[in-house]
């Protein structure tokens, strides 16, 4: 799903936007900067603009674990964190639908799940309302670049994991041929003594009719 962002004025926003400011990636995790350095250790937070109200539809909270639909005026949500941008999609939803989704949210917020990194946080709520579909482009970004950014860690991992995988088959490979000669001696050991005493009968028997 591809996205533009672009920089706007305030006075340039319309009803339904779909909207975000920058903030300090580190501020979500301590550990995240590590999978967003192409991004300079920065992300987008998003919400919904409602321009009747000069309010922001989005989903926040004091914390992750509290992280709801919630409304806030734009300027808190602008709150030094300028400029501002505008994210536009090549397909969306009815602003009117966007926005009656969106004060559903609010009014029904806890219904809706908690906040996750990867699957519900600020930017998949913002697209969800604003196109229907659940997506962060930021998380996609920040997978993709780590891969890229680690293929020679990652290629020594899984050779890695891979020998630990050939060494473990060939031990159980060993183990069943053991376990399968042992069984096989056993079965003849038993077929010998089983020989044995029916031949040893088969001669008594015959012994005693003579």
């Amino acid at each position: 799903m591809p996205v533009k962002i672009e920089e706007v004025e305030l006075k340039d926003l319309k009803h339904g936007d779909q909207i975000a400011v920058m903030g300090d990636v580190a501020e979500i995790h301590w550990a995240l900067p590590r999978f967003m350095s192409r991004a300079n250790g920065k992300y987008f937070h998003h919400g919904i603009f409602d321009k009747e109200n000069l309010e922001v539809i989005e989903f926040q909270g004091n914390d992750k674990a509290s992280a709801r639909p919630n409304r806030r005026p734009i300027l808190q949500f602008t709150y030094k964190r300028y400029p501002l941008y505008r994210v536009v999609h090549e397909k969306c939803l009815p602003v009117e639908t966007t926005m009656k989704m969106a004060n559903e949210a609010v009014e029904k917020q806890d219904s809706w799940p908690g906040y996750n990194l990867i699957q519900n946080n600020c930017e998949t709520f913002a697209t969800y309302l604003k196109t229907g579909h659940k997506y962060s482009e930021q998380v996609a970004s920040a997978c993709k670049n780590f891969l890229l950014d680690h293929q020679h860690e990652l290629s020594l991992a899984a050779s890695y994991l891979g020998a630990c995988s050939v060494r473990a088959a060939l031990y159980v490979g060993a183990a069943s041929v053991r376990a399968a000669s042992y069984v096989g001696a056993a079965s003849v050991g038993v077929g010998s003594v089983g020989a044995v005493v029916a031949g040893s009968i088969a001669v008594a028997a015959q012994t005693e009719s003579e």
